[in-house]
């Protein structure tokens, strides 16, 4: 395997223990993976299970080197071995993926079927003909992969987090919803061309598991990485189906809905968008979760900058397509150190480490500044927007995907922290001083998607 040193800086973990607040936290240990890039916790279904805390971990990896595959691994009950992470020993799902990126399982309501397996892969020239793909028989002798994301086309797409399924024409099938991008180098000095996307894949009639190139269907231009589908209300307490959009590349953060009365997207003239924020910051991602502790649902959000990163909560408001969504900068200052390159940023993901019905700290990827971090509310008072931020990982390179869940059922969170530049995945543990610890949303993040990016534009550019 070609090595990529030359464009990425080597990653050196450091890890400290350290009391903050009324969390206590260690880290276990790590285990090996090449250039580990997105991580993913998904609980396990299907089979029977001893508990309901068996999870299974995805990762995936990939390099700068024009001539190398990425890999795509699964750890079926990670919990099993989480007390000696030196023992995790991936099994490779499938290595013909250039650039793979989120992994995740299919829900079990989509193909009334269990153990699939869905890859999102692709990013820039000349592994930016990216695809979403369908493998079965997860864990066991999984299959050969379906691309299900439309056949070849002249304008090439890279796809980057999980689609969202959802029926979108009202056939009582769920299709594949998921932002993408095409990003194509210009000649100097013009900067690379891109474009992002809303789009869904329509699910066949039938075998739609073992059926390639799904029709396609476009909602709105703009959003190249993620997309989230949730089900806010309106006014007079009406709940609809949106899709919350970040961009990137588009500098503003989105909200787009239909007016069909039954949430059919198929008229693109009942299709509407509303901006949340269009204060020209880079939206790398977005969550909905509560926040705050009271029992109200709000937007976890991290923008990304090479001198002032920011991780924010939007307070939804009671008709989301017209109301104010009132922002709290609960972290900011976040910057990449040195003489930045153009396109470096951090932070990367935020996760919660949720603890019943607390305010949650919150654990942060640093993405190209080469940390990890927990933001510690300050209080418990839900009013109360303050935060400290604490290190928790040091480094000399990439801080990449971050994925936490109780996955071994003793009320603690475990955590796994990707070192891209390390060939490693480190393991903590957080525990509660005064027990109860549960987390039941668990998050999938990038991995140094602006340096990946720098190192590429330096090298083909």
């Amino acid at each position: 395997m070609v090595r990529t040193f030359n464009y990425l800086p080597l990653f050196i973990a450091i890890s400290l223990p350290l009391h903050v607040s009324c969390i206590d936290y260690q880290e276990l240990g790590t285990f090996p993976v090449a250039f580990p890039a997105f991580s993913t916790l998904v609980r396990a279904e299907g089979e029977p299970l001893p508990s309901d805390h068996v999870y299974d971990l995805f990762l995936s990896s990939f390099t700068v080197d024009p001539g190398a595959t990425g890999h795509v691994w699964g750890v079926h009950d990670v919990g099993r071995t989480i007390n000696e992470p030196d023992e995790i020993r991936p099994t490779l799902i499938s290595d013909v993926f250039a650039w793979p990126n989120e992994i995740t399982i299919v829900p079990e309501t989509v193909f009334s079927e269990s153990g699939v397996v869905c890859v999102c892969s692709g990013r820039l020239p000349p592994k930016n003909n990216g695809s979403v793909a369908l493998i079965a028989g997860w864990p066991g002798n999984v299959a050969d992969a379906v691309l299900i994301s439309g056949a070849p086309q002249r304008q090439l797409w890279s796809y980057t987090r999980a689609p969202q399924w959802v029926d979108m024409n009202g056939d009582g099938r769920l299709d594949a919803v998921v932002a993408r991008l095409s990003f194509v180098f210009n000649p100097p000095p013009n900067p690379p061309t891109t474009q992002g996307e809303l789009v869904w894949f329509e699910q066949p009639v039938s075998s739609g598991l073992q059926t390639p190139n799904w029709s396609s269907h476009v909602v709105i231009q703009g959003p190249e990485f993620e997309s989230l589908a949730v089900r806010l209300t309106t006014a007079g307490g009406v709940e609809k189906l949106a899709f919350l959009c970040p961009e990137y590349f588009g500098r503003r953060f989105r909200i787009v809905w239909t007016e069909d009365p039954g949430d059919i997207w198929t008229d693109p003239t009942l299709i509407r968008t509303a901006t949340i924020d269009g204060d020209s910051e880079r939206y790398v991602d977005v969550q909905l979760t509560d926040v705050n502790g009271d029992g109200k649902d709000d937007l976890l959000v991290v923008t990304s900058s090479g001198t002032n990163g920011t991780v924010r909560v939007y307070e939804i408001p009671e008709d989301f397509r017209n109301g104010t969504w009132e922002r709290h900068v609960i972290a900011s200052g976040f910057s990449v150190q040195g003489n930045v390159t153009q396109g470096e940023g951090t932070p990367g993901l935020a996760v919660l480490l949720r603890r019943d019905s607390k305010k949650p700290p919150i654990l942060l990827s640093g993405d190209d500044d080469g940390h990890a971090y927990l933001l510690v509310p300050s209080s418990d008072d839900p009013a109360d927007w303050s935060y400290q931020k604490r290190p928790l990982l040091a480094s000399t390179g990439i801080v990449g995907g971050v994925s936490a869940a109780d996955i071994d059922g003793d009320g603690n969170i475990e955590a796994f922290i990707s070192a891209y530049g390390e060939d490693k995945v480190h393991v903590f543990r957080f525990t509660d001083a005064e027990n109860g610890s549960d987390v039941r949303m668990v998050n999938s993040g990038t991995v140094g998607l602006l340096s990946v990016i720098v190192a590429w534009l330096v090298h083909y550019g």
